[in-house]
């Protein structure tokens, strides 16, 4: 915290993001039920992509226990861009500030500024993917984010560098306005 009370936080390293080229999302689930469902952040390139993660899970484990990553799937459409949903991935204001206070820590939410990165996705009519996940996710409660290699045809998971987390946000175009943190999404 700064001493104007003004604080950023950052999970978007946005060279390491630019460097790794985020190129979509993809989902998987265990046909059991018994394990959760995960959503891999597919990058273009590999070393940059696991550097994201490598740090991340340096800072957070391989369990976001605070739920600091915010992750948002906004469906709808939006004027002027292909159907589908979008993703936003950047630091979640609520777990900040609940770490702080687990830690002794002041922090006003009201002064945080963060990143946060976006993608959009389009999917083709009917792909079962995301909602099997939003499925999976409601019977368990959690899920897995972890990075993606490889292609979009040929996505390949990195397990070995899984944060395990229990929120996410599934939200509507519709409720996103100007002011929203998703609103990048308009960009």
């Amino acid at each position: 915290m700064s001493s104007d009370g003004f604080a950023f936080t950052n999970l978007i390293d946005t060279p390491h993001w630019n460097d790794a080229a985020w190129l979509g999302v993809a989902f998987g689930v265990d046909p059991s039920g018994q394990q959760p469902p995960f959503m891999g952040v597919l990058f273009q390139n590999e070393a940059a992509g696991r550097e994201i993660f490598d740090d991340w899970v340096h800072r957070f484990g391989s369990s976001d226990e605070f739920d600091e990553i915010r992750v948002a799937i906004i469906e709808g459409n939006i004027p002027g861009k292909d159907a589908g949903y979008s993703v936003t991935i950047g630091s979640d204001i609520e777990g900040i500030t609940e770490r702080a206070k687990q830690e002794h820590q002041e922090v006003d939410a009201r002064y945080i500024a963060t990143v946060t990165r976006y993608h959009r996705m389009n999917p083709q009519p009917g792909s079962p993917f995301l909602p099997g996940f939003k499925n999976a996710y409601k019977q368990i409660g959690e899920y897995l984010l972890l990075p993606d290699f490889g292609s979009q045809t040929q996505p390949q998971p990195d397990f070995g560098l899984a944060i395990r987390k229990r929120k996410i946000l599934f939200r509507d175009v519709a409720d996103v306005d100007d002011k929203d943190i998703d609103s990048v999404i308009f960009n």
